[in-house]
């Protein structure tokens, strides 16, 4: 990859080949003249090329201990551009010209946008690249990890970096626990989703609204009313206010287990405390009408959502 040109074109100035930018003073960053906040703009808007061509400008005068925070810039430009290919890239010259990575490096220009992307392989390889810099690992990197692997359904991949995260004597957080409870949820396991909530409390976090929603929708999609039920009441026994994706979670529990009536009681109740459904909320209850035959009910659900200015969907209309 590094022999080939880059996408987007540039190159170091030869002169920075052997320069261990981590080890340089603070004296060597002094103030960054023209093209700091032009750079930073470009970088922000996702414009590789204009970020590029004003590195490509400042280079030649870059003190040593900017060149790296310059680069850095370039990558996040990329990443924002959602080009993790044009990233890397930029990477392996940063080490081909003797200038080493800081943390910067590994959080907003590549790690975060990989995981954002669902390249949970390139996430993977990235924080594979941290530890190898010799970098210390916390929380931060170690909750991106799992939470990537969640959102691509990968529950196994989870749980796995939870442990890692003992095993390298680093304290999880509420997100670590929220993300493998999520990853749970997504693939039904409703039981895995309560021992990881206990565990949570166990270790002395406290659950947030969106642990006992995932926890209601992973009892949703296995089938357990009861239980979703259940974890619906608990949220509220801790003080905890539920939203719309808690209602509406607890509806399509009611709404997989054929009971349109208590999902339509729920959806009443949720307009009485002021909380607006949306359409996801209205189409669990039509279903479950459909699913008895009750097209008039259907129709009539589908006549209010449209008169609260909301818009049905393609899969709405296909369950009429």
């Amino acid at each position: 990859m590094v022999s080939e040109p880059m996408s987007h074109g540039s190159s170091l100035h030869p002169a920075r080949a052997t320069r261990d930018v981590r080890a340089a003073p603070a004296l060597c960053a002094p103030q960054w003249p023209w093209g700091l906040d032009e750079l930073n703009d470009a970088a922000e808007g996702g414009d590789v090329v204009r970020a590029i061509k004003l590195f490509e400008h400042m280079q030649s005068w870059l003190p040593l201990g900017d060149t790296r925070m310059a680069i850095n810039t370039v990558i996040k430009a990329c990443a924002n551009a959602a080009d993790i290919d044009a990233a890397e890239e930029w990477y392996e010259r940063m080490l081909e010209n003797g200038v080493l990575p800081n943390k910067e490096t590994f959080g907003n220009s590549t790690l975060i946008p990989a995981a954002k992307a669902g390249c949970v392989e390139k996430a993977q390889k990235w924080f594979w690249e941290r530890e190898k810099q010799q970098l210390q690992l916390g929380p931060i990197p170690m909750n991106i990890l799992i939470d990537a692997s969640a959102k691509s359904g990968d529950k196994a991949a989870a749980v796995k970096h939870l442990k890692d995260m003992g095993r390298r004597s680093i304290d999880p957080t509420e997100e670590s626990y929220n993300s493998v409870i999520n990853a749970c949820a997504r693939v039904g396991d409703s039981q895995g989703a309560e021992v990881y909530l206990r565990k949570m409390q166990e270790q002395g976090l406290k659950p947030t609204l969106f642990s006992f929603t995932s926890v209601i929708d992973s009892c949703a999609k296995s089938g357990e009313t009861e239980r979703a039920e259940h974890w619906f009441q608990e949220l509220q026994r801790v003080s905890l206010v539920p939203n719309v994706v808690s209602y509406t979670a607890l509806i399509d529990a009611y709404a997989q287990a054929g009971d349109a009536r208590s999902g339509e009681k729920l959806l009443r109740r949720m307009i009485q405390e002021g909380i607006a459904p949306t359409e996801v909320s209205y189409s669990c209850i039509m279903n479950a009408y459909a699913s008895h035959g009750n097209e008039v009910n259907c129709m009539r659900l589908l006549q209010e959502m449209c008169r609260q200015n909301l818009q049905p969907t393609e899969k709405t209309y296909s369950i009429m």
